[in-house]
């Protein structure tokens, strides 16, 4: 066999770097970007596939899963399976197929074309005038090859064609998340047995009860993951109905990937459920809650960029309609819609995951300008969300740089230290409900103990925190109350202080 020259290795090599970036980059893409990159890594050399196979399967899953609502990628996504399937050793082919095979699944569902009902045999027409007599099973068929095949039902069969061409055991590994996907349709929503959402249908003799709460789950899966465009459209509206319903029943007993239409749909209703549920009438109830771990569970998750920054933006919205919502006493006392924000916040920044940090992130450079308008929470939280934000700023010197961590770590300090240097004459004073991650020995927290802190942390081993901390002692030191060498001062103070 011809060993490839030193050209091809080197161009071999600069395009396996682009491929690590771009993998890499994807949790951050979104609309025609983040399909081109997919497109891209399908159609990857074969010689780096083998190079690179773990690290392509979760990108081919994601093509798969945006496939279904954009057909190119689809098919993009089946002409590289097919290309593997024949070309890459069976081992690594092996491994390949059993993660993405069962993304397949939902294309074998997609919307079947509705059949001509044919005449029986010996049915007739005959002209009214000649001798000829014209069965109407040819006209049908004439008709019929006319039709154009829809363009889901041309991927299905291919997708069937595939299958169909695949060894005996590579075709079991389609059902590999059979036993984890009946679990999870078989799990209930809500462990309690009563039906919370009940729609009476009044006939003129009886008034029939239908519970909404099972069908909640599928349509939910349809609006989101449906190939078929008009099963989508449906589910949405559907689901817009049982949503609206379900508010107004609420108020009531108060007691107790993506297509346009998708969009134009839930986005002005999911905005307003925001400013309902962060209103005074349902302050930390349990709803309240849900929706706030259901918002932080979207922006952290691993895929869907657009929802990401969507549930940024409603999280924002959640915290600006609760300031709205409150009086400046409920505010100094500690606003609970927006405590919840800013504890999850500060908890995720020092989250081992990466994408959990990532989303932490994402939300404060949302919120950047609600806090720095609110003196009350500027006083009581920035300090500790400035340390939070450092610790972030050092465990992401252990991830990939393409995540993007380090850089949204890093414009969140920037947007604090703006806030900082803005009230600096606010946290120079002491406020016993202020917040700090560690214990000062009853000490004030003030800023010169930021300082100080900062000072040592100066020492860190991770080049990012270190410069990153060097930069805000050099411009808080001269925010520090009095003239006299205030740098001498913290120094002294720092002598015997710890790193942690």
């Amino acid at each position: 066999m011809q060993q490839p020259s030193g050209e091809a290795v080197a161009c071999l090599r600069l395009v396996s770097g682009l491929l690590r970036d771009v993998l890499g980059r994807l949790q951050q893409l979104k609309d025609d970007l983040l399909a081109s990159c997919l497109e891209l890594v399908l159609g990857t050399p074969l010689a780096l596939v083998r190079e690179h196979a773990r690290a392509l399967v979760p990108a081919v899953r994601m093509a798969l899963q945006q496939g279904l609502s954009y057909l190119p990628l689809a098919k993009a996504s089946l002409d590289a399976l097919r290309l593997w399937e024949k070309q890459l050793p069976a081992d690594v082919a092996d491994d390949v197929f059993r993660q993405v095979l069962p993304g397949l699944c939902p294309y074998l569902a997609l919307g079947v074309r509705a059949g001509i009902t044919e005449p029986a045999e010996s049915t007739k027409r005959a002209r009214s005038q000649g001798r000829h007599k014209v069965s109407l099973k040819l006209l049908y068929q004439k008709k019929r090859d006319q039709i154009k095949v829809p363009e889901t039902e041309s991927l299905r069969l291919d997708v069937l064609s595939f299958l169909g061409g695949l060894q005996g055991h590579r075709r079991a590994l389609l059902l590999a998340d059979l036993e984890r996907d009946t679990l999870k349709a078989a799990l209930a929503w809500d462990p309690e047995t009563k039906e919370h959402l009940v729609f009476a249908l009044p006939f003129p003799d009886t008034k029939v009860e239908i519970a909404l709460d099972a069908f909640l789950p599928r349509v939910v899966e349809l609006a989101r993951f449906a190939g078929d465009r008009q099963t989508k459209v449906a589910g949405c509206e559907l689901l817009h109905a049982m949503v609206l319903y379900a508010v107004g029943m609420g108020v009531q007993t108060s007691a107790e990937r993506r297509a346009k239409v998708t969009q134009r749909l839930f986005r002005p209703l999911v905005l307003q459920l925001m400013h309902w549920f962060s209103s005074g009438s349902t302050r930390g109830s349990r709803e309240s809650v849900a929706i706030v771990e259901c918002l932080w569970d979207t922006v952290t998750q691993p895929q869907e960029t657009v929802l990401k920054d969507f549930a940024a933006r409603c999280l924002r919205e959640f915290v600006q309609w609760g300031i709205k919502q409150s009086t400046p006493k409920e505010l100094e006392k500690g606003p609970t819609n927006v405590q919840s924000v800013l504890r999850r916040l500060c908890s995720y920044c020092r989250h081992p995951s990466a994408l959990k940090r990532l989303g932490a992130a994402l939300v404060f450079n949302n919120l950047y300008v609600l806090l720095r308008e609110e003196e009350s929470l500027v006083d009581v939280f920035i300090l500790d969300i400035l340390a939070h934000f450092v610790d972030s700023l050092k465990l992401a010197h252990s991830d990939e740089r393409t995540i993007g961590t380090r850089e949204l770590s890093g414009c969140a300090l920037d947007s604090v230290l703006r806030i900082v240097s803005t009230k600096s004459e606010l946290l120079n004073r002491p406020n016993v409900k202020r917040k700090w991650p560690s214990d000062t020995g009853g000490e004030p927290v003030v800023l010169s103990t930021v300082v100080r802190w900062l000072l040592l942390q100066t020492s860190r081993p991770q080049a990012d925190c270190r410069h990153k901390c060097m930069e805000l002692v050099h411009a808080l030191i001269p925010k520090l109350p009095g003239r006299g060498g205030p740098l001498v001062l913290v120094l002294l103070s720092s002598k015997n202080a710890k790193l942690d």
